[in-house]
């Protein structure tokens, strides 16, 4: 995990061996050491790679900073995205890095989302990365999150809404409810055009998505049904859509829709809430697909987390959360984690270590 707030302490990079269950003080080689929140980070080509954000002055990112995986000394690549970003979402497609919305700066009211998107390319031969642009989405949007659905389905989930309406220097808010999705093509590594093609039970922002597997102990030959995940986030104020200053209210909901039994449109059911109200935390998937791990955030009283928590599935109706017995030892929140190689990390159990 990198970046993240309260932006004074959190520059530091930590990694945690999560798949253990013990405890591990674990290093790595390569670390971004970078004083920003609400960036992306992702894996291409062999590199980890960190895009856009806001630092210290609050000034609206468009940098890049890839490092190489395979050899530690290696020069930075260094690129500047076609477009500002703060909180977009961002996976790996094929050896690129697809980024999508996010917020820009505009001169009146200061910053409003976008519909644009774009892949980064990494060449380690020539030390250089490009970018160029992909299909735009249907609706402008920010802090959403993207996840890929089997191979050939790209959905880009809900966000929120900033725009600035006529000469007033002012910006509107509301969250977006809307699922947009693109086919994707590995064999060519083609992105089709986003349409929109469902929408979340109710609107929300700065949430956690990912897709997971059910796991029957019965059946371990078998890798379950595939489920998507979306939960915490942020709700507008009741009765206060698209109002200017609206307040947040962070959300402790989990919604599961389960694509193998309802492969042509969105049927949610709810899941187990979290431990407690939780927004704008970071999530990764284990690499079998049975686990998903939320871990940092802040909570509703906009304190930063330091907990981790597991959620894993038996049946697509039996879904449990359960608290992991490391913590992150700075809180953070707005932060990006990446599954990164063993062999990037030494890693040393702790001895007795509990959780204060």
């Amino acid at each position: 995990m990198a970046t993240g707030k309260p932006l004074s302490i959190s520059a530091k990079t930590e990694v945690l061996n999560i798949q253990s269950p013990t405890v591990s003080k674990c290093n790595t080689t390569r670390a971004f050491e970078q004083t920003k929140a609400r960036a992306v980070a992702g894996i291409v080509q062999e590199y980890m790679i960190l895009c856009g954000g806001t630092n210290d002055v609050n000034r609206i990112g468009s940098d890049c900073t890839a490092l190489s995986i395979l050899v530690p000394n290696q020069k930075p690549i260094n690129l500047t995205l076609l477009n500002q970003r703060v909180s977009p979402a961002a996976m790996t497609l094929g050896d690129r890095l697809l980024i999508t919305g996010g917020y820009q700066a505009n001169e009146l009211s200061g910053e409003v989302s976008q519909k644009a998107t774009e892949f980064i390319s990494l060449d380690s031969e020539t030390g250089r990365g490009t970018n160029e642009r992909g299909p735009v989405l249907v609706q402008e949007t920010s802090s959403h999150c993207l996840v890929r659905i089997n191979s050939s389905l790209v959905l880009n989930i809900g966000g929120l809404l900033s725009e600035q309406r006529g000469e007033t220097i002012q910006n509107f808010y509301s969250r977006l409810s809307i699922i947009q999705g693109a086919n994707y093509s590995a064999s060519d590594d083609n992105l089709g055009e986003w349409r929109h093609i469902g929408d979340l039970p109710e609107p929300r922002s700065s949430h956690m998505c990912g897709v997971i597997n059910t796991q029957n102990p019965k059946l371990e030959s078998q890798s379950g049904k595939q489920m998507l995940v979306v939960a915490g986030g942020i709700f507008d104020e009741p009765n206060q859509m698209g109002a200017v200053d609206s307040e947040d209210y962070l959300t402790d909901t989990v919604v599961i829709w389960s694509f193998v039994d309802n492969p042509h449109k969105f049927v949610w059911d709810e899941g187990p809430l979290l431990g407690w109200a939780l927004c704008c935390a970071s999530l990764v998937v284990s690499s079998d697909k049975t686990a998903l791990y939320i871990a940092g955030g802040r909570d509703i009283g906009d304190v930063a987390q330091s907990s981790i928590w597991i959620l894993r599935c038996l049946e697509t109706t039996d879904c449990r959360w359960s608290l992991h017995m490391q913590e992150l030892r700075i809180a953070r929140s707005d932060s990006v984690a990446i599954m990164i190689p063993h062999y990037l990390t030494t890693c040393e159990p702790v001895i007795d270590a509990g959780i204060s």
